[in-house]
């Protein structure tokens, strides 16, 4: 634990000396989410921070990541991590339509506020993530069906009606920083008590989605996922499934894209026309009544701007935590 601490330390030190630039310089999506409605003929997506989606189309619900609570630095670093049960209530405890809640990995932020969503979402909502998150959330006797992923290959998983269909495929986690790795391995066996240390929620088998949204076997609306910060490596199934019918949104981690600019035939060469959402670029670790900052404050907004001379304006959103994005 002790060795977990001091590299996230380092990671957060080293990340506050480098703020020379401001987000002023970067055009950032910040529609406010004033209720919890939204269209039923548009792609819909409510955005929480980190790899937090809510996202609808035609009254069928998939959220991802989800992580509404916020510990602060503190409590990640030197003290406990539980879900804000009030926060959580807010943003997403009035949705009766949710078809699947999916993880790309076992990391608090972006499965910690599963226990709690378990309790308030419709009974029919499918849990999909690993084996290794599926032990970690032992102790919270979780009551929705949960569907693990496959650590080696695509794994299809449709809701009763037929309406939505998840395809989760492995992916991979890069490191942090300076090649470490914090708080990787998988959970083995279940746990037989709370995780409330952000040590104890181990990464796991990483995955990216494609979701798609159904009509009669049609495809009408298809998101790609990769909420994790992984390498631009694309293997051969996922690359057959997004060229065989791309996908009308791409929501990306901010890493994985700064390390896609290095490969010419990366994952950005495969998004063609399609709109790009940019994630986990924030500073989650303030709370939200603070101003939004980003993560690594300089090599963030540097990354996004030379993002901004790849990919068209108009097919690139980065969205601000609490902002709303509808997709015609």
């Amino acid at each position: 634990m002790l060795r977990y601490l001091i590299h996230l330390t380092i990671i957060t030190v080293m990340l506050s000396l480098f703020s020379c630039h401001t987000l002023q310089q970067i055009p950032l999506q910040n529609k406010p989410i004033q209720n919890l409605n939204f269209a039923n003929d548009t792609l819909t997506m409510n955005y929480w921070g980190v790899g937090c989606f809510h996202i609808r189309y035609k009254n069928n619900e998939v959220i991802a990541d989800p992580f509404i609570s916020r510990p602060s630095f503190g409590q990640v670093a030197f003290g406990k991590i539980k879900q804000d049960t009030m926060k959580i209530n807010d943003a997403l405890g009035q949705n009766k339509h949710v078809a699947f809640v999916i993880a790309g990995h076992g990391h608090y932020d972006h499965a910690m506020d599963i226990p709690h969503l378990d309790k308030i979402l419709n009974n029919d909502a499918i849990i999909v993530g690993s084996q290794s998150l599926q032990n970690q959330l032992s102790p919270y006797h979780i009551k929705h069906a949960y569907v693990c992923t496959s650590d080696t290959t695509k794994k299809i998983i449709v809701n009763s009606e037929g309406s939505v269909r998840i395809m989760s495929f492995p992916s991979n986690h890069a490191s942090h920083f300076m090649g470490l790795h914090l708080y990787h391995g998988k959970m083995n066996s279940p746990l037989q008590k709370e995780p409330l240390k952000s040590s104890k929620w181990k990464d796991g088998p990483i995955m990216s989605f494609i979701i798609d949204f159904m009509e009669k076997d049609n495809i009408e609306k298809r998101i790609f996922i990769q909420t994790s910060s992984a390498s631009s490596i694309i293997k051969k199934e996922l690359q057959m499934e997004l060229t065989g019918r791309p996908p009308d949104l791409y929501i990306l981690n901010y890493y994985t894209l700064r390390h896609d600019m290095k490969h010419k035939n990366g994952l950005i060469s495969l998004t063609g026309d399609s709109k790009i959402i940019v994630c986990h670029w924030e500073n989650f670790f303030r709370s939200w009544d603070k101003k939004i900052k980003p993560l690594g404050k300089w090599d963030t907004i540097k990354t996004l701007k030379k993002l901004q001379g790849i990919i068209p304006s108009e097919r690139m959103i980065i969205p601000i935590q609490g902002s709303r994005i509808e997709i015609p």
